[in-house]
């Protein structure tokens, strides 16, 4: 993966290091770090800006994972601007 970000201007986000399992917990539709990005982009982030951006979801991802002693994403990227993934519903954040 390492490999196909190296491009200037890319932005890979992962669920944890390539050290790491990813933790799916019994009964949820979804893996951790799935679940909570998809509920971001639906819900948003309350102070959050109108665009959200990958470092905005990014940070968010690691501090709702840690509340949960979930393992921590990974972001990586290479030399861009700030990529705005969607509008933050900030009415509707929790």
């Amino acid at each position: 993966m390492a490999e196909l970000a190296a491009t200037t201007g890319t932005y890979v986000l992962s669920s944890i290091s390539s050290t790491r399992a990813a933790i799916a917990s019994l009964g949820k539709l979804y893996p951790d770090f799935t679940g909570m990005l998809i509920d971001i982009l639906e819900r948003g982030v309350k102070g959050a800006p109108e665009l959200l951006d990958i470092r905005t979801i990014y940070h968010t991802l690691r501090e709702r994972l840690a509340g949960q002693g979930a393992p921590q994403p990974k972001m990586t990227s290479r030399g861009g601007v700030p990529l705005a993934l969607g509008l933050s519903h900030a009415a509707d954040a929790v």
